[in-house]
C-alpha cells in the first residue's frame, strides 16, 4: 500500500476508540463499532484491494446506526479510502447510499 492508502485506512481506524467508549456507556453504539472494527479487518486482510472488495465494504457499513460520526464516515472517510485505490463513489439520491461507480 502507499503512502496516501494508508493515511486513509488509519483515518478511518480513528472512530473504533471513539465507537468503543459510546458502546461501554450505551450498548446501541456496539453494532457501529463492530461495523468499522469489520471493515478495518476486510482491508487489512487483502493485499491487494478491488472493486468487488470495497463492494463488499459497503455492504457492511450500509447497516448502521445514523449518527453524525457515521454522517463523517460517509460523506469523508470511506469515500477518500477508497478513492485513494483508484475507485469514485456515488450516492444513490434515492436510497442515500454509497456505491462503486463503474
Amino acid at each position: 500500500m502507499n503512502e496516501r492508502q494508508i493515511i486513509a485506512i488509519n483515518n478511518l481506524e480513528k472512530y473504533l476508540p471513539y465507537f468503543k467508549n459510546f458502546s461501554n456507556e450505551n450498548k446501541r453504539f456496539y453494532p457501529e463499532y463492530d461495523i468499522i472494527f469489520r471493515i478495518l479487518k476486510f482491508i487489512k486482510s487483502k493485499t491487494e484491494l478491488t472493486q468487488l472488495d470495497f463492494e463488499e465494504v459497503l455492504s457492511i457499513y450500509q447497516d448502521h446506526y445514523d449518527g453524525s460520526a457515521w454522517f463523517d464516515i460517509k460523506e469523508f472517510r470511506l469515500p477518500q479510502l477508497i478513492r485513494v485505490f483508484g475507485y469514485e463513489v456515488g450516492i444513490d439520491e434515492k436510497t442515500q447510499k454509497l456505491y462503486i461507480k463503474g
